[in-house]
Order: C-alpha cells, then structure tokens, then sequence
C-alpha cells in the first residue's frame, strides 16, 4: 500500500473510531445540562483563502516588432516555483486572529476572562472560558479540511497574510502549535509540507499528532491546555475549536459558545491541498 493510501485509511479509521467512542460520552453532559439549542443560521464557513492570480487587463499598446527586442539569456531550465507570497490572496481574518493573539500574551487581570480560547468545560453548550494564569501564551491552528484529513503529500499553498501573522507571533514568543487527526508517522511528512508553503519555515513550532486510533483531537487539545495558555484557535469549521459541534443533529444550530467566534475562534483555512 502506497503512503497515500494508508494517509486515507488511518484518516476513516480515525474518524469512525472518534464518533463511535465519543457519541454517548458526549450526550450525557448535553442532556443533564437541559441545554436548549436556539435555531438559526450561522455565516458560511470562509471559502478556502486561495485564489487564482487574474489575467492581466490589456492596456491596447501595440506589440513590439522583432527589431526593438532584445533576447537576454537567463541559464534557467525552469520556471521557479510561485513561493506563499506570490499567491496574493490577503484574508483580514489570519490579521485578526494575530492580533487576538498579541493582545491577550500578558497574563494581567484585564485579560483573565477571555485571554484563553477553551472552554472551561469541554463539550458544555456556554461560552465560559478556562482560567489560563500565567501559562505561556500558544495559537492552535487545525491543518484538517472539514471533517477529512489533511494530506501532507498533495501539493499544497496558504495566504502570505497567514505567514506573516505567524511570523508577527514567533517574534513575541507565542507558540504556534499545529493540529491533525493523522498518526505520528505522517510527522515527516506534515513538517515539510508545513516548511514547503512557508508556515512553519523553520520547523520549530509544535505538532500535535495521534498517537493511537483510540486518541482523539480533544483530548490533545485539553492536555495542551494544561502546560499552556491557548488564546486562539484557527480552523474551517466550529468542531476544530471543541468536538461538542461533532454531536449538533443540525450543524447549522447556533448555540451559545458560537459568542467566541472571533473573539478566541477564528474560521479560515490556513492551508489548501491541491492533490
């Protein structure tokens, strides 16, 4: 079996073992809480943050004649691969979520009620954070497309908006922690194509990987929590910010947690496979 082959199946595994394990831990808390879930229609999720660079408009100046041209050599072979940078897409959101980042480093009593972006309690339906104290401030991003896994051997781009957000974040010494359902033996893999598209150049930021079937991005995500302060989350559907949206019969509800998108959640796609 080729390496992509067992990326997609470690990836169906993975997510029928997390449903399957998690459904009836899940609807305990919903139920004795008595939440009631108010309906409505929530924005779309951001469309991917890549975009085909536009034809140039003709300007109606004539073509210059072979006489006026000059032929200069260059020695290239090929064409350059186009880095982040040259994709031109500039999403506000990577800028926003930065600077929610930046404003909630300092640990001070101004801070305390919404300078961490996990819930208190974990699959609870309230907006109530978790108490962070001096833990080092740390961005959690999610590299999974919806509900599929992320493949670290398509070729792959990112909005240079993004790059320079993280960059603006590892100057200030917040950590920048990158999330998947894939296995640890996809790490390789996941930390070149993080360096390939300019995210994680140098490869020292943390990855955050499963180390069994049975292992869940949650429960990743609460250890985490623990040795630090996670004061935003990035990712292209609510259930990258708790997995209490995995369990909603209408994905579309609104419920009262949804409060902390954009103050703490930030809906983007920060990478985009093209395999």
């Amino acid at each position: 079996m080729t390496l992509r082959g067992v990326l997609s199946s470690l990836a169906l595994t993975g997510a029928a073992f997390a449903l399957q394990g998690c459904v009836v831990a899940a609807a305990a808390p919903f139920a004795a809480a008595g939440v009631a879930i108010a309906k409505g229609k929530r924005d779309a999720p951001r469309a991917p943050a890549t975009a085909a660079l536009a034809s140039a408009p003709s300007t109606g100046a004539a073509l210059p004649s072979s006489d006026d041209t000059a032929v200069v050599l260059t020695g290239l072979t090929a064409l350059p691969a186009p880095s982040a940078r040259d994709i031109g897409v500039r999403d506000k959101t990577f800028l926003t979520f930065a600077q929610h980042a930046l404003d909630r480093v300092d640990a001070s009593p101004a801070n305390a009620d919404t300078r961490s972006a996990v819930l208190a309690t974990p699959g609870a339906f309230d907006s109530e954070r978790a108490a962070c104290r001096a833990r080092p401030a740390m961005v959690l991003i999610d590299l999974d497309p919806g509900r599929d896994a992320f493949d670290p051997l398509a070729d792959s781009q990112t909005d240079p908006a993004l790059v320079d957000a993280l960059a603006r974040l590892r100057e200030q010494d917040v950590v920048v922690a990158w999330q998947t359902r894939l296995g640890e033996n996809f790490a390789e893999a996941i930390r070149a194509a993080l360096a390939s598209t300019g995210l994680d150049p140098e490869g020292t930021d943390r990855l955050l990987v499963l180390g069994s079937l049975d292992e869940r991005k949650q429960t990743r995500r609460d250890a985490l929590a623990k040795t630090h302060c996670i004061v935003a989350i990035l990712g292209d559907e609510r259930a990258d910010f708790d997995e209490l949206y995995l369990y909603l019969k209408d994905r579309e509800a609104v419920v009262p947690s949804d409060a902390i998108i954009g103050r703490g959640w930030f809906l983007a796609t920060p990478i985009v496979s093209e395999g």
